[in-house]
């Protein structure tokens, strides 16, 4: 089955965003992490250069750590 976490406010600064999860959202082995975003601009579009796909965020990394 497929669990869903959020939404969560992503502002225009980097920062950390943190989700603790149950154990049974996941599984041994390989696991797909979906992340959808509601809103996505075109740099063009906003005077940010000649890109012009639609771009929502940068995510630099995703980690998902045990406890």
């Amino acid at each position: 089955g497929r669990a869903t976490f959020g939404p969560f406010e992503v502002g225009r600064e980097w920062q950390t965003i943190s989700v603790a999860t149950p154990a049974s959202a996941w599984r041994r082995g390989i696991n797909r992490v979906h992340v959808r975003f509601a809103h996505a601009t075109r740099p063009v579009d906003v005077g940010a250069g000649g890109d012009t796909r639609a771009l929502a965020a940068a995510v630099d990394f995703l980690r998902v750590n045990q406890r």
